[in-house]
């Protein structure tokens, strides 16, 4: 991903914004999710994260945990699970998802009884 703009980008479906900050120290994006996008938006596109570039790793972030709960994070073909914890950090150091194209990551979680999901789908670039 070239980054022209060390502040980040949005990316937009009005009036819903994602936004994906590059932080250039640890080479980590980072993506925040209200609970609007997650009722919402019917496709939310995460980040690029690069093989041998230098963004290795984004972290997905729930605005506003507290207000979830049976929250659980997961990668669609993969063994790779966490349950709990308001954020998941995408990686491609060693992990099963490093192959280049688009993965996706779903959350499920729970707020004020009624059961939600919603999946981000990321790329790995090599």
């Amino acid at each position: 991903m070239a980054v022209s703009n060390p502040t980040g980008y949005n990316i937009s479906d009005s009036p819903k914004t994602v936004s994906i900050n590059y932080v250039p120290p640890t080479g980590n994006a980072t993506v925040t999710l209200s609970f609007t996008q997650i009722a919402d938006i019917p496709d939310i596109t995460g980040p690029t994260i690069s093989i041998s570039g230098s963004t290795k790793s984004a972290t997905v972030t729930l605005d506003n945990y507290s207000q979830y709960s049976n929250v659980k994070w997961s990668i669609t073909g993969t063994s790779v699970t966490q349950t709990g914890g308001s954020s998941f950090t995408l990686t491609t150091v060693g992990t099963v998802y490093n192959s280049t194209g688009k993965h996706f990551l779903t959350v499920e979680l729970t707020k004020g009884g009624i059961p939600y999901n919603k999946t981000i789908v990321f790329t790995v670039t090599q």
